[in-house]
């Protein structure tokens, strides 16, 4: 474990080991002072509760089986004034849904 002279230091990379999260300290002893100074400020705004939850999380199984996943269909780029008429009427029939919040 890394030596710092203050309590509130010491509790903040004791925080860091009990997470198991040491490698943050591999290069300690190539830092300055002042980059060491940044590393344990860095260190103090994190919430490894939340980091554990997050890691646990992400490494769950998924529910959503790739093979579900399908690609979304093609728009063709209007050929004609009436494909572009359509087009134009899909578009502002959109945008009224989602101003009024249906979509």
């Amino acid at each position: 474990m890394i030596r710092v002279a203050s309590e509130r230091d010491r509790i903040n990379v004791a925080r860091v080991y009990r997470a198991g999260q040491e490698h943050i300290f591999k290069w300690w002893d190539e830092l300055t002072e002042e980059q060491r100074r940044g590393l344990l400020e860095q260190v103090a705004s994190i919430d490894f509760r939340l980091l554990a939850e997050l890691t646990r999380k992400m490494s769950a199984p998924r529910k959503t089986v790739i093979g579900d996943v399908r690609p979304a269909g093609v728009l063709r780029l209007p050929k004609t004034a009436e494909e572009r008429r359509y087009l134009e009427r899909l578009a502002r029939r959109g945008e009224r849904l989602l101003q009024a919040g249906k979509v």
